[in-house]
């Protein structure tokens, strides 16, 4: 519906097809209309929907469940294209970011969500490479009307790469207090925007990944996820060179084991790429936590790595949920 704003109150959207899914499936309505109230979808019908109230016609739309990207870094998409996808590093023109104005920020922000809205992905569980870029997803999705769960990477892209690709773990233990006071603004960016732009905003605590944190930072990591309730997201045994660190460390844990140690998984939890997990015995413990494997086609760029889905499946794991059906599956309890 670009350009129209929706109604307030109760009212009616007539538009020339409507997928709808109930207890026979997914299937197609022709010239088919819905009715809204109180910002939910009432009713789905063939049919013209009787009632008073406002009418939007879209005769030329399709209407549909939002999509859920499940792991996104939307202000950093462009600024890394042509560098992603020849597999060379995208580390400058992320940091270049970070010297750019509020407003060029939130401009670079909205040309990139822009892209994941028309793409039909109306909620994004979006972990920003910086805290600045998470301030600015909040400002511009919240303007927009998407849907989002953002927080700031945790250490962010300014210290990201001393610690990532240290020479030795010193470098790691030597981070640990700047990266306490990243995971405390996080977690205040967190509480003063959960259930922001009338509940659409809901931030999470983002981890960059088990080999950038220690006992404690990722131990104040799940306590700050435990008081804003909207879970983690994380970069979960992304490489190989991941699990072996995480091992190192924790006597010989994998990064989920370590993980579900400490109580990572009490609450929501997204994990991306999954690309060297133990399959002996992380596949268990994602499955009993309800953890989400977020599976990302092109991570690493076009012709980067195959990512595991087709095992994740197998192994019963949630993987690559797209379509919100937090509502008993049904179209007419989604939440626009």
């Amino acid at each position: 519906m670009a350009g129209t704003q929706a109604p307030e109150g109760s009212y009616f959207v007539e538009a020339g097809w409507i997928l709808a899914n109930g207890a026979e499936g997914s299937h197609l309505i022709r010239d088919g209309s819905i009715q809204v109230e109180n910002d939910r979808i009432v009713a789905v019908s063939g049919d013209r929907l009787e009632g008073e109230g406002p009418r939007l016609s879209l005769p030329h739309q399709l209407l549909m469940p939002g999509l859920i990207s499940g792991h996104t870094h939307v202000a950093s998409a462009t600024p890394t294209r042509g560098l992603i996808e020849g597999g060379r590093s995208f580390s400058r023109p992320i940091k270049l970011m970070e010297t750019l104005s509020d407003d060029e920020l939130d401009d670079l922000t909205a040309f990139n969500l822009a892209e994941v809205l028309k793409a039909g992905c109306t909620t994004q569980v979006e972990m920003s490479l910086s805290l600045r870029q998470a301030e600015s997803y909040v400002r511009v999705a919240g303007t927009w009307g998407a849907r989002g769960f953002p927080g700031g990477m945790i250490p962010g892209t300014a210290r990201l790469d001393g610690i990532w690709f240290r020479e030795n773990d010193q470098a790691l233990f030597d981070s640990v207090p700047e990266t306490l006071e990243e995971i405390a603004a996080n977690f205040e960016f967190g509480k003063k925007n959960l259930g922001a732009h009338d509940g659409r905003i809901m931030p999470m605590m983002a981890p960059h990944a088990t080999d950038t944190h220690t006992d404690e930072t990722m131990t104040a990591i799940i306590e700050a996820a435990a008081v804003l309730g909207t879970g983690i997201h994380i970069h979960l045994s992304q490489r190989d060179t991941e699990t072996d660190a995480v091992r190192r460390l924790h006597d010989g844990l994998s990064p989920t084991q370590w993980l579900e140690k400490l109580g990572g998984f009490a609450g929501p939890f997204f994990g991306a790429h999954m690309m060297a997990l133990d399959w002996e015995t992380d596949p268990e413990i994602l499955k009993r936590h309800g953890a989400v494997f977020a599976h990302c086609p092109s991570a690493g760029g076009a012709g980067g790595a195959t990512q595991p889905y087709p095992e994740a499946l197998a192994a019963g794991i949630a993987t690559n949920i797209a379509i919100d059906t937090h509502s008993n599956d049904l179209i007419e309890n989604i939440k626009l």
